[in-house]
Parts: structure tokens; sequence; C-alpha cells
């Protein structure tokens, strides 16, 4: 769960970060408001030129702008987890993107460095991905230098199917690593 609500606005002197917006009166026995452990979101206001859309009669930024601005800001199991969804087939609502969509929306990025952080994304991501935890985990056996999995492998002997896991790959101690679901 994100911690702030980012939010464009058109005047550079409102961007920044508001406080948690959860609030309620104290117990004067006890200084609780019972509200403790209840997460509230944080506002994170933004003064930058952007693709704006309207969905169910909000202004939002286009798939591809969303993409783009948490690829950049978030960390690599995050923004892989983000374009595997965007690109994969697990996208319900809307149309998804294509691989050439997002190397073009990376192209006009301003940043160098941005730009390459989105191409280290998109070269990791996989629309065989079914879930986040897929996602996330794949980025994590990057980051640790593992080889990259098979994604949704299915075995078969000569009865038929036996099984699918998520990840499928080869161990040279076993032969096999493999983590079902």
């Amino acid at each position: 769960m994100p911690d702030h609500v980012h939010i464009l606005t058109a005047s550079p002197h409102k961007a920044g970060r508001l406080p948690s917006t959860t609030r309620a009166a104290k117990d004067p026995r006890t200084g609780r408001t019972g509200l403790e452990d209840v997460r509230g979101y944080g506002i994170s206001l933004h003064h930058w030129q952007s693709d704006v859309t309207s969905t169910r009669g909000f202004g939002v930024t286009s798939l591809v702008q969303t993409v783009m601005d948490c690829v950049v800001r978030l960390e690599l199991p995050e923004s892989v987890a983000i374009v595997d969804a965007a690109l994969g087939s697990r996208r319900k609502e809307g149309e998804g993107l294509t691989r050439i969509d997002v190397e073009q929306a990376a192209a006009g990025l301003a940043s160098a460095a941005k730009r390459r952080r989105v191409l280290e994304v998109l070269e990791l991501a996989d629309e065989a991905s079914e879930s986040v935890g897929d996602s996330r985990s794949r980025a994590l056996i990057h980051i640790l230098g593992l080889p990259a999995p098979v994604l949704q492998h299915s075995f078969y002997d000569h009865e038929g199917f036996i099984a699918r896991t998520d990840f499928f790959g080869p161990n040279t101690a076993s032969g096999v690593i493999a983590a079902e679901t």
C-alpha cells in the first residue's frame, strides 16, 4: 500500500507533502484516538505537465504516464510488477500497453537516468507473469544474480498433465528448481 496519494497541481507553490489525513479526537483518559493502528494516507502534490485523461469522471494520468511516473520513483520489484501488469494478460480493465508504447514513452523522458531505468525494468518485464508476487519474486531473483526462471511451466508424463509451476529453471546441483503454486 502506498503511504501517500500523489496528486498533480497546476501551481508550483502548492507542490510538496502533507501529513497523514487520518485524525481523531483523543480520549482524555488514555490519550489514544482508537486510530493508532489505522493507516492514513498522506498527500504528495506534484507540479509537472502530464498526459491527463478522464476515467469515471475523474481526471487521471494515462496508463503510459502512470507507468512512467511509478517506474522512475519506485524500487525495482514494485516497478517490475507495474510493468508486468500493464503489458500482461492480467489487466482486467481497458487496454494494456505494448513494449513499443513503453519504449516510446521512455524516449520522451528528459533524464537519461530515467530512460535507462525504464528500459532496465522493461527488459525484466514478462507478460506471462500472473501475479504481483510472481513479478516481485522475479525482480528479487534478478537482484540476487540468479538465472531468470521460466514462468508458468507445465510438466507432463506418459499419462498426461502433472503440474504447473510459477517458476522453473536449471540448477547445476540438482538439475531443476521449481516453485509450485
